[in-house]
């Protein structure tokens, strides 16, 4: 018995849509532990730092600036980390809403609730979501994180050149 073109389109469609799904938990996931990792090993610099200059320990000034140098490669790094992360969920996640739309709007609604990063002026009005929520998506608010870091270490540095005369 041969399942009619319908049907194998219905389900390619379920097969599709299970994978982008899979590959939005996936991505989220991957970018998660990144911005977690990135952000212990850009507070321990800071830590190394910020205690050499508060408790005044001989450490090289060189050393100190090199760590500061060091963390505003990673921030550069933690950046690009963070919006590759970013592009391919939203992209996954805007196939998973075309074939939801497409093959299942009758059926159910899941991921096309969600309103994304950018939503247009009538999403907003009618969304569900909380302002706050809106205003400071994932994106936004890690980029925040990201360049407070940057910014402690410009400062870190800058002290260091200034107060050491390197």
């Amino acid at each position: 018995m041969s399942k009619s073109e319908g049907d194998q389109r219905l389900e390619k469609a379920h097969i599709g849509y299970q994978t982008a799904m899979g590959l939005v938990g996936l991505v989220s996931q991957e970018t998660y532990s990144r911005f977690a990792g990135m952000l212990t090993a850009n507070s321990i610099i800071i830590a190394i730092i910020g205690w050499t200059l508060a408790t005044e320990r001989i450490l090289p000034p060189v050393l100190t600036i090199l760590l500061s140098i060091v963390g505003l490669i990673l921030c550069f790094l933690w950046f690009l980390f963070n919006n590759h992360g970013v592009y391919y969920q939203n992209l996954f996640r805007k196939k998973a809403i075309e074939l939801e739309n497409s093959y299942f709007s009758d059926t159910f609604k899941l991921i096309s609730l969600v309103v994304t990063e950018n939503p247009k002026a009538s999403d907003k009005k009618n969304s569900e979501i909380p302002k706050l929520v809106r205003w400071f998506p994932y994106h936004r608010t890690s980029l925040i994180v990201i360049i407070v870091f940057a910014i402690v270490y410009v400062a870190m540095l800058l002290y260091q050149i200034i107060c050491n005369g390197v």
